[in-house]
């Protein structure tokens, strides 16, 4: 996805993202940021979807099918701190680039 606003209003922000299915590559002007979110194995439930539509009963069968299948590891997401590069004090763009 590409998107430009001209009218932002945010000034001289330099920013590029990467957006994977891994997480965030945040590129900006003195150096990047990795944000990792890995997503589980487990597709999840509850909260965004119908279950909460059905009669509490089922929505009990629903959730133990589900812990049957899926393992508590399986439905974590694998969120590590994020990485931050910044650059170093000195460093001249002009000169790396000749």
């Amino acid at each position: 996805m590409l998107r430009v606003n001209f009218i932002s209003a945010q000034g001289e922000t330099r920013t590029v993202k990467f957006i994977g299915s891994e997480g965030v590559l945040d590129m900006g002007y003195d150096g990047f940021t990795i944000r990792h979110h890995k997503m589980p194995a487990a597709p999840g439930i509850g909260g965004w979807d119908a279950l909460t539509t059905y009669p509490q009963a089922m929505q009990d069968e629903l959730m133990r099918q589900y812990d049957q299948r899926w393992s508590k590891d399986q439905q974590k997401s694998d969120n590590a701190a994020p990485t931050v590069y910044t650059l170093p004090e000195g460093f001249d763009e002009h000169l790396e680039h000749f």
